[in-house]
């Protein structure tokens, strides 16, 4: 697994924006990004499907 932790900056193994994570539950990360119209959008996602960014 990675070694992901609230604050960390992440993005989908598929592509997409990069999003910031504020939860951890278990196998699910929730996270913040802005889409390509500055809108806030926060989801949650399998713990497997994200990769850390790094700076």
């Amino acid at each position: 697994m990675n070694d992901l932790k609230k604050g960390d900056v992440v993005k989908l193994n598929s592509g997409g924006p990069k999003m910031t994570i504020f939860k951890i539950e278990g196998d699910f990360v929730s996270c913040h990004w802005f889409d390509k119209n500055d809108v806030h959008q926060s989801t949650k996602f399998s713990y497997e499907a994200l990769t850390k960014q790094e700076d």
